[in-house]
């Protein structure tokens, strides 16, 4: 918990970058999942987990890191809620790491913007956010994208929308919850002509992919460092 705490900010701070060096961080766990099955590591997926690519200069990435606090202002004033920025959160073995936008604070209001992945009974409130501003969407309503931009990572089935569980922010997401601790997160997906939140529960079935991701790391990843 401590790593959290001293790299908030995340790419403001400097101790952000520092911790996770050579750890598997949530945004990779999807392909390192995929890498895992195949028991294989791409040279492109170990630059990428060298943090040898430097993909913030590109258009799509910069559009993100730059919109994405007025997708958080924007959740936060349709929910009445507020969003705590947080850091990193490691895992007990110290190499899988989390970094959630932020934890929510306060009792989300209902919203007709809400969308629920999983039939939830009661109705979970979001413990924690993640904020996505699409580029090829930008300036699109979520509906318009799911309709015109092929393999969007949202499915809208008659205006009911959800995250395809095939797609890497789907492991992210159930990453971030388990690293956390926490049980439900609101994926809040943001244009400048919309803005919809997919509310996602735990999936508790999600866990043995820690243990995969784990040998990987040791018996693949490692060994190819030497």
């Amino acid at each position: 918990m401590e790593a959290a705490f001293i790299s908030v900010g995340q790419r403001d701070n400097s101790l952000w970058a520092a911790i996770r060096k050579l750890r598997f961080t949530a945004s990779n766990f999807g392909q390192i999942i995929g890498a895992a099955k195949r028991n294989r590591l791409s040279d492109s997926l170990k630059k990428r987990l060298l943090s040898a690519y430097n993909l913030e200069r590109r258009a799509p990435i910069q559009w993100g890191i730059t919109h994405e606090k007025v997708g958080i202002e924007e959740y936060c004033k349709k929910g009445a809620v507020t969003v705590l920025p947080t850091g990193i959160w490691l895992h007990e073995s110290g190499v899988l790491g989390a970094s959630p936008d932020g934890f929510v604070q306060g009792e989300f209001k209902k919203s007709e913007n809400v969308h629920h992945q999983q039939n939830d009974q009661p109705p979970t409130l979001p413990d924690i956010i993640e904020v996505k501003c699409p580029f090829t969407a930008k300036d699109k309503t979520i509906m318009e994208a799911c309709s015109s931009i092929k393999d969007f990572f949202l499915v809208d089935d008659q205006g009911k929308l959800s995250l395809r569980v095939t797609h890497d922010y789907w492991h992210q997401i159930q990453g971030q919850l388990h690293l956390t601790g926490t049980e439900c997160c609101d994926l809040v997906v943001w244009t400048t002509k919309d803005l919809q939140i997919i509310r996602i529960l735990k999936d508790k079935s999600w866990v043995t992919n820690i243990s995969t991701m784990l040998d990987f790391y040791f018996t693949i990843f490692l060994e190819s460092l030497k």
